[in-house]
């Protein structure tokens, strides 16, 4: 199995990094003009290429733990989009360092408000310290697990065998349920406790739903450029075909997760939980709620239902950037409203853009130096026959 490499110029890199260096520094006179409307433009970013790096890798935990042979030709560059996720052990610093400001339950009025929550068990979940613990605990699984099974997927390319991919498969099933546990917890304490007196138990698969949807899509869109330039030897078009299933089944299980929701909160109309909703709904934001339905599932579920779509790669590229741009849009729906305002400002773009031109740079690097195949897949020997449904 050939080696082969992405070329790539080293000036993609250099001006990745480049954006995301301006961007955060633009970021950083925002926060010194406003600190409170521009740390929240931070959280959204930070929490687009979080959910999009850690979508990519439940991915990929999820394609070893379950043995899936057909996705094998794609395997390399999942591995490479969910790399990334390593970066959230710095990103997610500044939401310690700005914790008071950013969250309501680690300022001194919001306990003398809420004192009778502070006798129940939120009240002991919503302490600084036991926050940085969590936290650090939360990276430490998100580094040492990409790192090693990385490690197991490079080390097969220079020892081609069954016995690394077992150990890549035991590794992803022993680990699985920690990922899927921190993920989620992680999505609670960043992202939804900048409303504390608002909670669902639902809200941390939404939020990793709409992360994996989003990986997916970039997983087909960078599996068609690297398939153009005929470096996937074993990749076909009942694999893209086989990719455009499974992301029908996502758009429609991001939409029952997120009608689940919105439907249970909405039958028990209770004031500690539909405020977070009336803030989404009201002052401007019903239309940005009603374009993202659209967006994210109404549009996308007409036309992944065609089979001629599915087997066309510019148009599942189109709808791979559609859905990309969607989950740009679901992510401001589910943080800024926090902040109390309903209007973009220009730290929100500086934001995505820094924070992004790091993630983007990080990713090009590793492209350029990482065999696009894993070598010595056994997986790759003797593809099974297509299944057509």
């Amino acid at each position: 199995m050939s080696a082969a490499r992405v070329e790539l110029s080293s000036k993609w890199i250099l001006g990745s990094a480049a954006v995301g260096v301006l961007g955060l520094g633009a970021l950083v006179v925002g926060i010194a003009v406003d600190t409170h409307r521009a740390l929240f433009s931070y959280v959204f970013g930070f929490a687009f290429w979080f959910t999009l790096s850690m979508g990519a890798f439940l991915a990929l935990l999820t394609f070893h733990a379950t043995g899936t042979r057909w996705v094998a030709p794609f395997r390399r560059i999942n591995e490479l989009l969910a790399l990334p996720v390593v970066l959230a052990a710095v990103f997610a610093i500044p939401l310690l360092v700005f914790l008071p400001q950013l969250y309501p339950w680690a300022r001194p009025e919001w306990v003398q408000r809420s004192k009778e929550v502070v006798m129940t068990f939120r009240g002991f979940y919503l302490q600084p310290l036991f926050y940085v613990l969590r936290t650090v605990g939360y990276l430490a699984s998100f580094v040492v697990v990409p790192l090693l099974l990385m490690r197991l997927s490079r080390r097969q390319d220079r020892e081609p065998g069954e016995a690394l991919q077992k150990k890549q498969r035991v590794l992803a099933a022993a680990t699985m349920p920690v990922i899927l546990f921190t993920s989620t917890f992680a999505c609670f304490d960043w992202f939804m406790s900048l409303t504390p007196d608002w909670w669902s138990e639902l809200y941390g698969v939404y939020v990793l739903t709409g992360g994996f949807l989003t990986a997916l899509a970039l997983l087909i869109w960078v599996g068609r450029r690297v398939y153009e330039r005929e470096l996937l030897p074993t990749a076909t078009l009942w694999h893209f075909h086989s990719l455009g299933k499974l992301l029908l089944a996502l758009v429609c299980f991001w939409a029952y997760i997120a009608y689940d929701q919105y439907m249970l909160i909405w039958i028990a109309d209770l004031p500690t939980e539909n405020t977070w909703y009336i803030a989404r709904t009201t002052l401007g934001w019903m239309p940005v709620f009603l374009v993202l339905c659209a967006m994210e599932f109404l549009i996308p579920f007409c036309i992944l239902l065609s089979q001629k779509v599915k087997k066309n790669l510019g148009a599942m590229s189109g709808l791979c950037v559609w859905l990309f741009v969607a989950h740009v849009l679901d992510t401001f729906w589910i943080i800024i409203p926090s902040s109390g305002e309903r209007v973009p400002r220009w730290t929100d773009l500086a934001a995505l853009l820094g924070i992004g031109g790091i993630y983007l740079a990080f990713a090009l690097w590793r492209f350029s130096v990482t065999p696009i195949v894993a070598s010595g897949d056994p997986e790759l020997e003797g593809e099974p026959a297509p299944v057509h449904a």
